[in-house]
């Protein structure tokens, strides 16, 4: 029981030297929180009107979407809709295109990392060869699509011009 007491005891004593420590740890959390809260409500404060103004101008801008779509549907000059079905189904084709190229040069880049890597581990020096080459033509293919990629941008931008320079949403 002694044994036990003593124990109890020393359990005891070891919480006030603590004390101190509590209170300035105390202290610190509490003056953490303040500071927290003082930057939380700042960039409320800084944030809230930003936040208003774009979901102001997201709704104009629905709204002008919404307006140029109706007058190009209310627009009764038959040879300009017609020039911008065409030009419209052009730029779409361009940009899927576009963007084909770039799905197959991400996959192949996959592709050829992954050779390397398999390269890097494979103690069979024909597997190598096999892997290096592969490697290589990959490389060879990845540059010839991305020669393609500039004139195919250009085409799209010139779309988009040509596009937005119809009078459709005037007539």
């Amino acid at each position: 029981m002694l044994e036990k007491r003593r124990k109890l005891r020393a359990a005891m004593d070891a919480a006030p030297p603590l004390e101190g420590e509590r209170q300035k740890n105390e202290k610190l959390i509490v003056d953490g929180e303040k500071q927290l809260e003082t930057i939380t409500e700042t960039h409320r404060q800084k944030m809230s009107p930003l936040y208003s103004r774009r979901f102001e101008i997201n709704q104009v801008r629905k709204l002008a979407s919404q307006a140029k779509d109706d007058l190009r549907s209310t627009c009764e000059d038959r040879e300009l809709l017609v020039k911008f079905a065409a030009l419209n189904e052009e730029l779409i084709e361009f940009t899927n295109e576009r963007a084909k190229l770039q799905t197959d040069i991400t996959q192949m880049q996959i592709w050829k990392e992954s050779d390397i890597h398999e390269s890097a581990k494979t103690p069979s020096s024909t597997e190598v060869n096999r892997y290096n080459e592969r490697v290589q033509d990959y490389g060879t293919s990845i540059e010839r699509m991305e020669e393609k990629i500039p004139a195919l941008d250009a085409r799209i931008d010139e779309l988009n011009k040509q596009l937005n320079q119809l009078k459709l949403l005037e007539s």
